[in-house]
Order: C-alpha cells, then structure tokens, then sequence
C-alpha cells in the first residue's frame, strides 16, 4: 500500500516533523476523498490573515537560520544542535502552509464524519504512529469510540467486512 511506502520513506526524519508530514499526508488522502464527494466550501474569511501569519512564523524563522549561520562564537555541536531545531521548526511551518492552501476549499470534516471508515483512520494512526488526535478532534472521537480498537493491520475489503455484508443482504 502506498501509506506503508509513504511511512517507510519517512523515518530518516525528527518525530515532530515526521508526525506533522504523516498528518499532512492523511489530509491529502482525505482531501481526495472529498474532492470525489464534491465537499467544497468557500475560502473562510479569515484565511488571509491566518496564512499571513504562517508566512510571517515562517519568514521569522528563515531570519534566526540566517543569522545562526553568521555566528561565529558558538560551538560547533551547539550550532548544528540549533540549526537542526530551526530547520525542523521550518518544516513544519511549510508543510502548515501548504496544508492550510491546499484545504482552503474543502471540507474534511463532512468526509470524516460521514463517508470515511473510521478504522481506516485508527489503523493509519497506529501504524503510523500518529496521535489518534491528531485526525480525529474530540467530537469525532467520541462518535468513533467503538472504532478505537482496531488493529494496525486493518484493512477494508467490502467483501468480508460485516457492514458492506449487512447492506448487501
């Protein structure tokens, strides 16, 4: 499966960046689901301020990279040690920026609640490694509480799952 190629690929990376581009990726899928199902909405009205200020979390640290490179009185562990942090900080602004582009018209949440398998979900997560919260909010997961449960190895097939069963009867 293209989730388990996607992980494998992933692990050279620090654990809060690799969870941020595993969210990322599960948005893209869940994005593409939407898409199918035509779950459109408008730009909010807010959204150029938010991005505005992505960019300007972004720009800030760009500038500290910069002027980290430019020091000189620092050790050489204490330097890479920063300049590793500020890098990972700068990846996860830039993937929050495309994330917050690429969903600007779409709905996830009507995708979530309504046409996606929840175990889909948890079982992503947990072989991911993903906090489960970070998918699902609080709501969703109370309403997929019953779901929580599933292997990591889950994988939908309509011809043995018991709820496809029960439609096709």
């Amino acid at each position: 499966f293209e989730t388990d190629q996607f992980v494998a690929q992933a692990k050279n990376k620090s654990e809060s960046v690799l969870v941020d581009a595993k969210v990322a990726y599960y948005n893209n899928a869940n994005k593409e689901v939407a898409i199918l199902c035509n779950h459109q909405k408008g730009v909010s009205k807010d959204f150029d301020s938010q991005m505005g200020k992505k960019v300007e979390k972004r720009d800030s640290i760009k500038e500290k990279i910069a002027e980290l490179k430019k020091q000189k009185d620092l050790a050489a562990d204490k330097k890479a040690a920063k300049m590793k942090a500020l890098n990972d900080q700068l990846a996860k602004a830039e993937t929050a920026m495309r994330q917050k582009e690429d969903l600007k018209t779409v709905s996830l949440g009507t995708s979530k609640i309504n046409y996606m398998d929840p175990r889909i979900t948890i079982a992503f997560c947990k072989r991911a490694h993903v906090p489960i919260e970070k998918c699902f909010n609080k709501a969703l997961l109370e309403k997929f509480n019953w779901a929580m449960e599933e292997s990591p190895e889950f994988r939908f097939d309509p011809a043995v799952d018991p709820v496809s069963r029960m439609q096709q009867d």
